[in-house]
């Protein structure tokens, strides 16, 4: 008997199989949609690998059947839906040109595809403006444009889109204000649109959207404060906001999201103390609120739930007190405060020149540029030669396994009498400063030499449009925002030496390289952004009376914040952004388990 009833089973599911695959193959695709497909890939001049599915026929085939919609070998891909009509209907649900190079607009033949849930046309070329008719595919579940080069404002018509789950318009050139009909988005639980210039206040009708699982709003031109609606964002595991400008804001809306587990809200001018809820918060497996206005001290009772192994914690460059009674809580923190008080020298010198990311050499015209290319310069580092100067990194890629912060380069670099300078850069994801400690007080001009020797030269693939944009800052003030290395240079492998006058009145002089959010994040790899840098020079604009202090040869030493790396085990710093009108006083990244030697 019970032979019998598995057979019988068995029996029934190849049968019911077997129709089900009949029946898809009897249906047929809706005209319209086959009009519209065939046009969408010849003006993108797309073309189907291996023949996966048919497009000159019948194109809910093959794959478009399956569930490989997402496969890596199925792209450009569709995935249909073939039960419309008693199974005698095919409708195009999904469709996908992604990582293709492919340049165009999104062409309004898109708009018969009335049964997309999924429209993927992210890491391409594509260029104009949204069209309004978006709004009207009301099953869109999934819109992903991102790392492209479409502009103009956000339609309003998006809010139409009540099945919306993600919208994905992150590394564009959007501008304008995000539009308040997308505070009707119910199912709404991934926005990402950072590193595009939004402007306006953040919105609060984001607060709305209570089943929201992430929200990036990162290198935009957004203003604060944060709003107290996202109090409502109780489904929260990742938020990521940063660089608000103008008004400061609190983190009282935090103590209602017990479900974090990435929070970045650097940069934002936030103020008051830091709330015992965020302290008790055993969910964090990333904490990032370095460079605000935070104050107030430490309780001992913290310490035990943020000294957990695999925490990235980043807390400088803000008001935090230090006393006997906390400085021990997070051994080296207070050594990262505003005023970097740490190894001043008070030995006075004249010049250095530093061979960023590289070893020691001396150029055509006899200029000894040391070495400083410590492969342990990470986000828990800084190196010390002799007390004369120092170089910080602070810092950590996210998504991205074992970076690299030295950028080499074989292909030959133009425009310079000295291409070997180029050959290696110093780079970071964040900040990068250089200090010169005890310099003789007096003006000096800086020089700094720079090659864009990382991104892909060829102009005509998603590759090709890496963007890497910072701001250089000289004694605290902004003297160049929204540099672009490839872009004042005149193209990828040119050289570029740019020349500052400052003036030095207290022996110490900083200059840094700072990533403000804009820019792309991933091309042509995940982390390829933030300061790049292949020599520094200093000279004075006075005369000499001693050759006694020319600066001699390197006997360095890897500081690794000595005390803060030795100590601190388990924290990591992470250094990333500053607000638009204010320097980001952010000093050292600290990852967890580096030890420095």
């Amino acid at each position: 008997m019970c032979f019998r009833a598995n057979f019988n089973l068995i029996f029934f599911v190849i049968c019911f199989a077997l129709l089900r695959n009949s029946n898809a193959q009897t249906a047929r695709t809706d005209p319209s949609e086959v009009r519209a497909l065939n046009t969408i890939f010849q003006k993108w001049d797309v073309s189907i690998p291996r023949n996966l599915w048919n497009i000159s026929g019948e194109p809910c085939t093959g794959t478009a059947l399956g569930r490989d919609f997402d496969e890596a070998y199925n792209n450009p891909s569709i995935e249909c839906n073939c039960t419309f009509d008693s199974n005698t209907t095919c409708h195009i649900t999904k469709l996908k040109v992604s990582q293709l190079n492919r340049q165009g607009v999104i062409l309004e033949e898109i708009a018969a595809l009335t049964y997309l849930a999924v429209l993927k046309l992210d890491q391409n070329a594509f260029t104009g403006t949204l069209p309004t008719f978006l709004g009207n595919i009301s099953a869109m579940v999934i819109l992903s444009l991102a790392h492209n080069q479409f502009f103009g404002t956000i339609p309003k018509e998006l809010g139409n889109l009540k099945e919306l789950a993600m919208l994905a318009v992150s590394s564009n050139n959007f501008s304008g204000t995000l539009p308040p009909e997308l505070g009707n988005l119910p199912k709404l639980e991934f926005l990402w649109a950072s590193d595009s210039p939004f402007s306006g206040k953040i919105p609060s009708f984001i607060g709305n959207w209570t089943k929201l699982l992430q929200l990036r709003l990162q290198g935009n031109n957004f203003e604060g404060p944060i709003p107290a609606s996202f109090s409502n964002l109780t489904s929260l595991t990742s938020l990521r906001v940063s660089d608000l400008q103008n008004v400061s804001s609190s983190l009282d809306f935090i103590i209602h999201l017990r479900n974090l587990e990435d929070l970045d809200l650097s940069f934002n001018n936030l103020n008051g103390s830091l709330p015992r809820t965020l302290m008790n918060m055993t969910s964090l497996i990333s904490l990032f609120l370095g460079n605000n206005s935070l104050s107030g001290s430490f309780p001992q009772w913290v310490e035990p739930t943020w000294s957990m192994p695999n925490l990235q914690l980043n807390l400088v460059a803000n008001n935090f007190k230090f006393d006997s009674t906390n400085i021990s809580t997070f051994p080296g923190l207070n050594c990262l405060q505003r005023d970097f008080p740490c190894n001043r020298s008070t030995n006075p010198y004249t010049s250095f020149a530093i061979k960023c990311g590289g070893s020691q050499m001396r150029s055509a015209n006899g200029i000894l540029f040391e070495t400083e290319n410590s492969i342990s310069l990470g986000p828990a580092s800084y190196y010390l030669n002799q007390e004369k100067w120092a170089v910080s990194n602070g810092g950590i890629v996210i998504d991205r396994k074992d970076p690299s912060f030295i950028a080499s380069t074989t292909n030959p670099v133009d425009n310079t009498r000295y291409p070997e300078l180029f050959r290696t850069s110093r780079k970071s994801p964040g900040s990068l400063r250089y200090y010169g400690l005890g310099l003789q007080n007096g003006p000096y001009t800086i020089s700094l030499f720079f090659a864009e020797t990382v991104f892909n030269r060829t102009r005509n693939t998603w590759q090709g449009h890496g963007r890497r944009v910072f701001d250089i800052y000289i004694q605290g003030n902004r003297r160049q925002r929204d540099f672009d290395i490839s872009k004042e240079a005149g193209g990828i492998g040119r050289a570029l030496v740019k020349n500052f006058d400052v003036n030095v009145t207290q022996n110490h002089l900083e200059i840094h390289l700072f990533w403000a959010g804009k820019g792309t994040c991933c091309i042509p790899e995940q982390g390829d952004y933030g300061p790049l840098i292949s020599a520094i020079q200093v000279s004075p604009g006075f005369k000499v009376k001693s050759k006694s202090n020319k600066t001699g040869m390197i006997i360095g030493i890897v500081a690794g914040v000595a005390s803060v790396s030795l100590l601190l085990l388990g924290f990591g710093l992470y250094m990333k952004r500053k607000s638009k009108h204010r320097e980001e006083d952010e000093f050292l990244g600290m990852g967890p388990k580096i030890i420095n030697s």
